[in-house]
């Protein structure tokens, strides 16, 4: 009797295997596993469970508001340099929320700026970082511009750099970096949720006005968000989200997320969110 395994069978199972990206849990479904009465596991929490998803509110109702991974290859990868690696994560963690010029971190890491790219790709296959590519209203433009790197784990980000609470509370430019990072990857988790396919991106325009994150509903729509880690937003802080209001016919709503407690209109489909209505279902 001949027996047979994985690797001697014929059929290749070609197109019945599908990739699962694991991100950590949202803070959405933390926050709804805390104050839930139910042992429900924040695993099993899906849009199902939590009404309304964030999505759902800005791209199909209107707002409401009075006021493959190839494990053997990776391997031997890092093996060759190993002792790289810490080096540029630890700038892959100071680089986070910024414009990512790899010619620059092969510089600083006295390597080719190839060989610099073939560690990227390794830290990106482990997830410890993404790009986020630049937005604009032509498709080819978006593959040209420079993207935008988010560490994935800003917790992770805060222990290389050596922060704790207190420090990055004073480095307010670093709070900015971290906190933007922060709202990206919940923004990506909550995304996961929604029906439809959703894109994130950056903006800037020729005059250097920016958006920290475009937010694509399958190319029919478009929400712009800054991140504030003020307790106040300013007129001031719609500028690129209003210059991109005015050049696209696909703009649904302008946000500033801020660190406040008040839902604001500051215009037509302008609005000032408190960042913790990322994960709470009052607003």
């Amino acid at each position: 009797m001949r027996g047979t395994s994985a690797l001697s069978l014929a059929e290749t199972l070609a197109g019945r295997v599908q990739l699962v990206e694991l991100v950590p849990f949202a803070e959405r479904a933390i926050h709804l596993h805390l104050t839930s009465n139910s042992v429900q596991s924040p695993t099993n929490i899906s849009e199902n469970s939590t009404g309304t998803s964030w999505f759902t509110q800005l791209f199909d109702i209107h707002l409401n508001i009075c006021d493959g991974v190839q494990q053997p290859r990776l391997a031997r990868e890092l093996a060759r340099r190993i002792d790289v690696m810490p080096r540029l994560a630890e700038i892959a963690a100071a680089l986070t929320a910024q414009l990512f010029n790899l010619t620059n971190v092969a510089t600083r890491l006295d390597l080719s700026r190839n060989t610099v790219n073939e560690y990227v790709s390794i830290l990106q296959n482990l997830f410890m970082f993404q790009y986020t590519p630049a937005w604009s209203n032509n498709q080819l433009k978006r593959t040209v511009k420079s993207p935008k790197l988010h560490f994935q784990d800003t917790g992770f980000a805060w222990a290389l750099l050596h922060f704790d609470e207190a420090t990055l509370w004073q480095d307010r430019k670093r709070l900015g970096q971290m906190t933007e990072t922060f709202v990206v990857y919940e923004l990506r988790k909550l995304a996961s949720w929604y029906g439809s396919r959703l894109s994130i991106f950056r903006y800037r325009d020729r005059y250097r006005r920016d958006v920290d994150i475009v937010v694509e509903k399958s190319r029919s729509g478009i929400v712009a968000i800054e991140v504030k880690t003020r307790a106040i937003v300013k007129r001031a802080d719609f500028q690129g989200i209003r210059k991109l209001q005015q050049h696209s016919e696909k703009f649904i709503a302008g946000i500033v997320l801020y660190d406040g407690e008040r839902v604001r209109t500051l215009g037509e489909s302008l609005y000032a969110i408190p960042i913790s209505c990322l994960w709470l279902n009052d607003w």
